[in-house]
């Protein structure tokens, strides 16, 4: 199957199927997508592909209030620089180095709070720590 933007006609099916799937398992009432919010769908290139427009949907059926997803609920433009940065990450790095970078976006994502970030991580609070410890001693700075 051709990635997602190559078959734009497919969005807006999509997207109105996966709105109306996560209405009915989030219990809320059925929810139009704004003529705006499709063109915006469309005009997005979808580096993750279909799941990645599933994401978005589901994410805007869940934090909207009203009866209808609009460009603002759906967030995407932060949605598709956090794909991006992470290709461009991946990329560059080797796998010491995208653990380390992945890790350090965790802390900052959690405000320094470790107990959360390794959480967030699957890993104990104990290997986070000796994992900051040797970042530490190589003199990268942690934050919070």
């Amino acid at each position: 199957i051709a990635p997602l933007r190559q078959r734009k006609d497919d969005i807006p099916v999509l997207a109105n199927h996966f709105c109306q799937t996560f209405c009915v398992e989030n219990n809320k009432p059925t929810m139009q997508i704004t003529n705006a919010a499709l063109a915006s769908l469309i005009e997005t290139d979808w580096p993750g592909n279909v799941r990645q427009l599933q994401n978005v949907i589901e994410r805007a059926v869940i934090m909207t209030t009203g009866s209808e997803l609009d460009v603002a609920i759906l967030g995407l433009a932060d949605e598709i620089d956090s794909v991006d940065n992470d290709f461009e990450m991946a990329a560059d790095l080797t796998l010491r180095d995208m653990e380390r970078e992945l890790i350090l976006r965790k802390l900052r994502k959690t405000a320094g709070n470790r107990t959360r970030a390794a959480d967030e991580l699957g890993i104990s609070v104990r290997t986070l720590r000796n994992k900051l410890h040797l970042y530490h001693a190589a003199g990268v700075k942690i934050p919070g």
